[in-house]
């Protein structure tokens, strides 16, 4: 029985990635920064028979101990850890040092256990920028420009993991090579399997609870959270994939979109205000999240997925599933 690591275990799309290859027949080797996170993780594992199959170790991206004994005896890598902060800090390094260096610990030991694929969690953030070099289609050649000063920290951090994973599998020679390649998703949305929603989900939330008093004109690329673990599952397995960056956008859309699709499906409270522009760069002075959209203000962009769709055999699931899925469950939880 083939064995794989996924690193991040308790995160939102990990949960939905360890349930794939469980049930594909592997054996599932997670690792968590808290061992307190087990049985939340174990929870979201209905058959007993599966939950055999999983087995936990501890990890910390920014120190050595473990990362030796949790890729030996595996014969994949998908390495999902990384911070996941959606606003600017003032110390930046403490979400960059924890992606780069989470990735080279990751991809280093990787090479020595010589696993048969190393798969990384990368983001469109590392593909665009709203700001320096805008197109309206972006595919898997383009990459953010890191002196683009309208970049957050976690833009940042997801374009120097993945470069720094690129440029280490470049430098290697012969018998220490091994495949890898990288997955791009977009807003990733719909339900959680445990009660931690994750980051991205709070694009839905805020049209739900009306943290903010209108939409903005933002332009987004969304993709289902089911879709996304199933590519890093075909990542792994599938031929051909080496060395290849995988963009994972279902469609691209307004945020008044979105309301549109959770009004229709009854949350008629969705928020549906669109603001003028203006308006925004107002309150942007208030709201560190609101800040980081300025830039990306009436811009329409898209992503060509073409690359995972020959390859990874993708037929993207309709979005809209995934964001009553998400609408559902905040509602069930009773956090809006």
């Amino acid at each position: 029985m083939d064995k794989v690591l996924i690193t991040g275990g308790s995160g939102y799309l990990a949960l939905h990635t360890i349930g794939k290859f469980l049930k594909n027949g592997f054996a599932v080797r997670t690792s968590l920064r808290s061992m307190d996170r087990v049985d939340e993780v174990r929870n979201t594992i209905n058959d007993e028979k599966l939950r055999e199959k999983l087995e936990f170790c501890k990890l910390d991206l920014m120190e050595d101990e473990g990362w030796d004994a949790a890729v030996k005896g595996c014969d994949y890598v998908i390495h999902m850890a990384s911070p996941v902060i959606f606003k600017n800090l003032p110390n930046e390094s403490t979400v960059i040092d924890p992606a780069k260096d989470g990735l080279l610990r990751a991809i280093k030991q990787s090479v020595k256990h010589k696993v048969k694929r190393f798969v990384m969690t990368s983001s469109v953030a590392a593909i665009y920028s709203d700001d320096k070099n805008q197109k309206e289609v972006y595919d898997h050649n383009d990459w953010v420009d890191l002196s683009d000063g309208s970049l957050s920290a976690y833009s940042k951090s997801k374009t120097m993991a993945e470069m720094a994973l690129w440029e280490y599998i470049n430098s290697l020679e012969g018998d220490d090579k091994i495949e890898a390649c990288a997955i791009n998703p977009a807003i990733v949305v719909g339900r959680s399997l445990s009660d931690d929603m994750g980051k991205s989900n709070i694009v839905v939330k805020r049209m739900l609870d009306r943290s903010l008093p209108f939409n903005a004109k933002i332009n987004v690329g969304i993709v289902d959270v089911d879709d996304v673990a199933e590519m890093h599952f075909r990542a792994a397995t599938y031929p051909n994939v080496d060395g290849k960056r995988f963009l994972l956008s279902e469609r691209s859309v307004w945020l008044s979109d979105i309301s549109d699709i959770l009004i229709k499906n009854g949350f008629t409270k969705a928020l549906n205000r669109v603001a003028p522009n203006f308006l925004i760069k107002f309150f942007a002075f208030f709201d560190p999240q609101v800040k980081m959209l300025v830039s990306s203000l009436g811009k329409y962009k898209t992503f060509d997925c073409s690359v995972t769709k020959e390859t990874l055999k993708w037929e993207p699931t309709n979005i809209e599933r995934a964001v009553v899925e998400a609408a559902k469950q905040y509602q069930e939880l009773e956090l809006i």
